[in-house]
């Protein structure tokens, strides 16, 4: 499940205009989520951001991280009121490695 997570992050700047999201897991969760300061969150250097586009309600977007010159990760997601799609995949050499051709679909029951 996936949250939003604004209301956890600090001195937001007033002009950021984006939503952060928390994926919960086992061993993370929005629940266990701790306050944090604005200018204290790093960008990772190994995933790029994944960002999300709202259009009716529902959520889409992803992102493609490079882990060395010859792998790429790709995410999509897909967000809505009955269910998330996500859709990943891992390339080497171009070649994919890892992954589906058609989204993983969890329901909401």
């Amino acid at each position: 499940m996936n949250t939003v997570c604004n209301d956890k992050i600090n001195n937001i700047p007033e002009d950021f205009h984006g939503i952060f999201i928390v994926e919960d897991k086992n061993t993370f969760s929005y629940d266990s989520m701790k306050n944090v300061d604005y200018i204290k969150l790093k960008k990772s250097e190994k995933f790029t951001p994944a960002l999300y586009h709202e259009n009716g309600g529902v959520w889409e977007g992803g992102s493609t991280s490079r882990f060395s010159p010859v792998m790429t990760f790709k995410l999509w997601e897909r967000f809505s009121d009955s269910c998330l799609e996500v859709s990943e995949s891992m390339e080497v050499n171009g070649k994919r490695t890892f992954g589906y051709d058609a989204p993983i679909i969890y329901k909401r029951v």
